[in-house]
């Protein structure tokens, strides 16, 4: 685009034929933007490649405009305009800079036009921007908060450059969460059956009113899941309607009767004098609703029981009536879905956050006021099971002051990713979240929720305290998991005792029956809790002592079950609450960085004490970078903040140098180099643009220096930066790809400002910088180890692949393996290039073989001495597990193959070798059983590289066919995987090969794999492809074609191996662009294999079944193959014709007639 409006006519087209790839054409998110349905907005985020793609529909045929506010208004905010006009189509990307000004065009244009269309009534226009466009100061960072989208348009073209006012009708706003995940639908199926629940009630002539009432779900004869709601508002009454809640009751068969009278009745005032104490019972929040939300639909594999007989469940209506209008009724409430047909799971909601109440106090005119609330790990290790729970999705609350919302997550002391975050939060629009992937809390791993809001009273001059009241705060989160435990709340409150002696208040209470106030009495008269402390001088309050008795002293903790019930012991009554202390340790303040090094003395130190909240001493990822172990780096990474922080270490007193390099070398790396001398630090952020030359000190520094110091033998700096700097010209762009981070330091300090060349000190890892931990292997007794090893003397050739049989240990009961180490025999590691462990499918009559087999050395892999049922051995041992998922080990054993792949170029000979694995076992069962299976392009020789391409593509496919046929109706769920390369796509560069590379077993030759870790456990190993080898062999004229197991070599006749038949291969001949076309987009034929190494689906089955019948070799010059039999007869059974079938069939194949 340019930079002003964009003139062209739109008649590009993409046509993919033949591809069997499937397209794209459904958006993962849609929402109506105006109350006149004329306003349509879909799109769908790649939140890991950073890129939205936007479909934007409106009817009128004048021009569009679309933004992003911060607040929904058009100040500040990044807007596009568009219209089509004579054929051609004018977008540009916008900002306002203040508001009532036409949107100017930026200097700078990052919305990228897909097309712009009109269909008669409507404008159509799709394009694509990044989420962080870098333009800070033109363009709008999208991030998962509440956006405010802006819509306006004209009816009408504009004539000139520049769209014309939308007038007072044409515009408006909506806030959205634009990269959270779609809420789902309930799907149109007659079984699912719907319940209305409603309030049929006058509002009081009050400005807060909180109702409750009972309600019986209809009555049914077996036992249903809910799996959804909708909610409903009375369109008479819905601008009084603040929020819902729907509370699951759990009482005794005796108060039975009781509650169906209730179900009967209109309701109560909440916790007035007519509220029932037996409604306390009622404490599992099912439904939350709020201003703006849309309902939530539970995922396909969870949902809330609704037991046989019915159950109640108390709903809380909350209306807001500031202006105490009388006689307004309403029958607003909810509709939940439900069904017979049962999910796998069952699924319950926790409340968390600071128990509302008058210890929430915000004083006036404060910009930034924090509140917290805990639930802490004494909660959790009590309430959760010891396969812990799995939290899906979230609703985050607070009234009307509330500006950012989260909640922090800390497990073992250690700070890991929030659970969920606002930083834009919006009071009208409080809608249920999905998170994209499960969030696992174990009971045993200590962790720790910690809800935190920040509050805006700039505007109000009066104090603000918690409560029930629109004009009051709250600071709660709602979570639904699963599997449904008896907890209902983890809330905690400051320690009361010492707020109101501070604030010299003797006595509080709730007063329910003319608003919900909270109220004191102040030298025998009663007055409001407001009214109270806005009488208070303020002016010389310490309000900063306030915020840290609220935000970092101890709290008190209330942890209650489904029947209103404390869980914990007595010390956490309501009297006598344990105290929650876990206090920070110090930590340095963060030094804002210069552009050049920074000489500084350290002096400063930051100490909180009391805080409840665990230190953060711990780091996420630790690698040791060199041989010897004196290079050492930790880093944690915030995804959701887009920033990484460091702390780097190094045994040595001198200089020491990080960085981040495409190549592994110098060339193009960003790099930091620090070092201490006499209490000064020296830190600068650089860049290496060529090689062997010194690195240079960036125009702008984007690494943030948080500390650094000598600790008598080691140089320990500390530092964070964000993952894209926006300085693509000196900075590297950390990335999920493979990191390759440098080192290097020098044994003293530098005299001047350049650190001195390193000499030896010096290396490289590759690492992935964002993955999460692979987690380690706890110390438990119950915990056992089993070491496998391979004791064979390597064979004097450039690739071997070992295999042998080995049985598990016997045991008396079902264990599940939870993880591996790899042991490789030190000195032997350059040999070892991997192994692979597979876990056997064998039949009781098979055993007795197994068992000789697993006495024995092991063979030489797929060579004439490889035993037939040994492909029984398919399903691939995984190894990085969640803490809640296990791989089973049955009690009477069970036999596993591993294959060990050895690199020896040199053919060295002699080499003992006993490399293997350590597995670790447990009879304590986790809740899922787990899996591994294997997707790509099948190993064959059909992977034929050129030589000297700098990009050429091999891919596989895991088809419908195959997925279909094998995966359970809920699916399956992937928690880790591994590429490999010596459904998946590879990109090779062999411009510095003179020889073709192709698919195969050794080192030199090219595979195309992933191997992907699932549950629950399913009877699929493999689910490859290969491209149509048969129309590769006739490109390349090769005739015949086998391997030969002895050297892992593919053959072309007893002489001659392919690599140099197609070495000599006349390569002018073969157009390049054509055959990738045939590797990369062709159909391809589908291997899908189960556990017992049988086919399930494809082609390749009907090869098995029908080869003996079909196997004959023709004295002809054009030997006609199985598979292109089978080919050939499906082929005809489509056509139903000869001639069509000679005419499709003979053009890509050259088969003759007379065979046909």
């Amino acid at each position: 685009m340019a930079s002003k409006a964009i003139r062209l006519t739109l008649g590009i087209w993409f046509v993919f034929g033949g591809i069997s790839l499937p397209t794209a054409n459904g958006w993962e998110r849609e929402e109506t933007l105006d109350y006149d349905e004329k306003v349509h907005l879909s799109w769908t985020p790649d939140v890991r490649a950073g890129v939205i793609e936007f479909e934007y529909a409106v009817r009128t045929l004048g021009w569009v405009g679309l933004g992003f506010s911060s607040s929904g208004g058009m100040r500040d905010s990044d807007v596009v305009t568009a219209w089509v006009r004579g054929g051609k189509v004018f977008f540009t990307d916008r900002h306002v800079g203040s508001e009532y000004e036409v949107p100017k065009v930026d200097k700078v244009n990052n919305y990228k036009l897909v097309s712009a269309v009109e269909n008669g009534s409507t404008t159509i226009i799709r394009f694509k921007r990044a989420i962080d466009t870098c333009d800070i100061d033109e363009d709008y960072y999208i991030t998962g908060d509440t956006i405010h989208v802006i819509y306006a348009y004209g009816d009408s073209d504009p004539a000139g450059d520049d769209p014309p006012y939308h007038g007072p009708v044409n515009r408006g706003s909506k806030s959205l969460y634009l990269l959270d995940p779609p809420l789902g639908e309930i799907p149109a199926d007659p079984s699912i059956k719907k319940w209305l629940v409603t309030s049929n009630m006058t509002i009081p002539k009050v400005d807060t009113t909180y109702w409750c009432s009972i309600h019986k779900t209809p009555e049914v004869n077996v036992t249903h899941h809910i799996i959804g709601y909708e909610p409903y508002l009375d369109p008479r009454s819905e601008d009084y309607v603040h929020h819902l809640i729907l509370y699951a009751c759990s009482i005794p068969k005796e108060l039975e009767a009781k509650f169906d009278s209730w179900a009967r009745q209109d309701g109560v005032l909440c916790y007035g004098p007519d509220h029932p104490r037996e409604w306390m019972r009622c404490r599992l929040a099912l439904i939350g609703w709020a201003v703006g939300g849309e309902g939530e639909t539970y995922p396909k594999n969870v949902g809330y029981v609704l037991p046989a007989g019915g159950k109640f469940f108390m709903m809380e209506m909350h209306y807001n009536n500031p202006e105490k209008v009388t006689g307004i009724y309403d029958n607003s409430g909810i509709t939940v879905f439900y069904t017979a047909a049962l999910r796998p799971l069952e699924m319950a909601s926790l409340e968390i956050g600071a128990s509302v109440g008058p210890t929430q106090i915000i004083p006036a005119r404060q910009k930034v006021f924090v509140n917290v609330g805990h639930c802490s790990s004494k909660c959790t290790a009590t309430a959760f099971p010891s396969g812990g729970i799995h939290i899906f999705s979230g609703l985050l609350h607070s009234h009307l002051i509330g500006r950012k919302l989260r909640v922090r997550l800390f497990r073992n002391g250690k700070e890991l990713p929030w659970l969920l975050n606002d930083d834009n939060y919006d009071f009208n629009f409080q809608q249920a979240r999905v998170l994209r992937e499960p969030v696992t809390l174990l009971r045993y791993l200590a962790f720790h929720l910690f809800p935190e809001c920040y509050y805006n009273s700039s505007n109000r001059k009066s104090v603000t305290v918690g409560g029930f009241g629109t004009q009051e705060e709250m600071c709660l989160a709602f979570f639904q998991y699963y599997p449904a435990q008896k907890i209902a709340s983890c809330l905690s409150l400051p320690n009361y005792e010492k707020l109101f002696a501070l604030l010299r208040i003797s006595n509080v209470w709730l007063d329910s029956k003319d608003g919900y106030e909270y109220m004191v009495s102040n030298n025998g008269k009663n007055q409001t809790l407001v009214d109270y402390l806005d009488q208070l001088d303020w002016s010389h309050f310490d309000i900063e002592g306030l915020q840290r008795l609220l935000r970092y002293d101890p709290h008190k903790e209330l942890c209650s079950n489904n029947d209103g019930d404390l869980i914990l012991t007595k010390q956490y009554r309501y009297k006598e609450r344990e105290t929650l202390d876990t206090r920070d340790s110090p930590q340095f303040i963060p030094v804002r960085m210069v552009s050049k090094e920074i000489r500084f003395t350290l002096s400063l130190w930051l100490f909180i004490g009391g805080i409840s909240l665990p230190s953060v001493n711990a780091w996420e990822r630790e690698a040791i970078l060199d041989p010897e172990g004196k290079v050492h780096l930790a880093w944690t990474p915030d995804l959701d903040a887009k920033v990484i922080e460091f702390e780097y270490t190094v045994q040595t007193l001198g200089w020491i140098g990080l960085g981040f390099s495409p190549t592994g070398g110098m060339r193009d790396s960003d790099v930091i180099t620090a070092w201490v001398k006499d209490g000064q630090i020296f830190f600068a952020d650089r860049h290496v643009p060529v090689d062997h030359e010194l690195p240079r000190v960036d125009d702008v520094p984007n690494y943030n220096l948080i500390s650094a110091v000598e600790t008598g033998t080691a140089t320990v700096i500390r530092f964070t930066r964000e993952f894209d700097t926006c300085d693509l010209d000196q900075d590297y762009f950390i990335t999920g790809d493979t990191v390759r981070v440098i080192f290097a330091y020098g044994d003293a300090d530098p005299e001047g400002e350049d650190p001195y060349y390193h000499g030896s000190n010096r290396g490289t890892k590759s690492i992935y910088l964002l993955d999460p931990p692979l987690g380690e292997i706890p110390d438990d007794p119950s915990i056992k180890e089993w070491i496998v090893t391979t004791k064979i003397v390597l064979p004097a050739m450039d690739t071997t692949y070992w295999c042998k049989i080995h049985k598990a240990p016997v045991l008396d009961t079902t264990h599940h393996v939870i993880g591996y180490k790899p042991h490789v025999k030190p000195g032997n590691e350059r040999y070892v290039h991997h192994l692979q462990f597979f876990g056997c499918n064998v039949a009781k009559e098979q055993e007795a073989m197994f068992d000789s087999w697993a006495e024995q050395e092991g063979v030489v892999c797929d060579g004439p001495d490889h035993p037939l049922e040994w492909r029984k051995c398919r399903s691939l041992l995984g190894d990085a597990y969640p803490e809640n998922v296990g791989y089973v080990l049955p009690a009477s054993g069970t036999y596993f193959m591993m294959e060990m792949h050895y690199d020896n170029p040199e053919l060295v000979s002699g080499v003992q070798e006993d490399s293997g694995i350590k597995i670790y076992y447990t009879d304590v069962l986790r809740p899922l059983e787990m899996a591994t299976v294997q997707v790509g392009a099948q190993v064959e020789p059909t992977q034929i590289t050129p030589a000297r391409q700098s990009l050429f593509y091999n891919i596989g496919h895991c088809s419908p066919s195959c997925t279909q046929a094998t995966l359970p109706t809920e699916g399956i769920h992937v928690f880790a995987g591994i590429l490999h390369s010596h459904w998946i796509e590879c990109d090779f560069d062999s411009s510095d090969r003179d020889s073709v590379t192709i698919g195969g077993f050794k080192t030199t030759d090219e595979m195309c794999l992933a191997f992907l870790q699932y549950y629950p456990a399913q009877n699929i190993a493999s689910c490859l492809s290969v491209p149509d080898y048969d129309a590769i062999k006739n490109l390349f004229g090769i005739t015949d074609l086998w391997f030969n197991p002895e050297t892992y070599e593919y053959m072309v006749s007893e002489n001659q191996t392919i690599i140099d038949y197609l070495n000599e291969f006349d390569w002018s001949g073969i157009d390049l662009e054509s055959y990738q076309h045939l590797l990369r987009y062709d159909p391809h034929w589908t291997s899908c294999m189960n556990n017992d190494g049988e086919l399930i689906v494809g082609i390749f089955h009907l090869v098995d079944l029908l080869g003996p019948d079909l196997e004959h070799r023709t004295k002809r010059n054009y030997t006609l193959s199985l598979l292109l039999q089978i080919c050939c007869a499906l082929r005809f059974y489509g056509c139903g014709s000869f001639q069509d079938f000679l005419q499709s069939f003979q053009d890509p194949h050259p088969v003759s007639e007379t065979t046909t």
